[in-house]
């Protein structure tokens, strides 16, 4: 059978088109796909099948995909001078 950390990792698309399935009529599919990229980010912190580090970057990576909003807003989130400073200091 699978492993628990294969069930983990493919329980994040499958939340992600339940939540944005079920959720496209009331909100609309734009926001109903930030809530379902939300839900899939909150159960892989949670289960943590990968680590979190490239769970952070899904945003970018479904926004890229689908075109949501765009894509300058989205770095602009990671990339901030505060961001860079704290890597900076991280890395020292």
């Amino acid at each position: 059978m699978f492993e628990r950390r294969t069930v983990h990792l493919l329980a994040g698309p499958f939340i992600f088109f339940s939540v944005w399935y079920l959720l496209s009529s009331p909100f609309g599919t734009t926001q109903a796909a930030a809530i379902a990229t939300a839900c899939w980010m909150a159960l892989w912190w949670v289960l943590r099948p990968i680590h979190l580090s490239v769970t952070a970057f899904l945003p970018i990576i479904i926004n890229a995909s689908l075109g949501l909003v765009p894509m300058t807003l989205v770095i602009s989130q990671y990339f901030s001078e505060i961001v860079i400073l704290l890597i900076g200091s991280d890395l020292i």
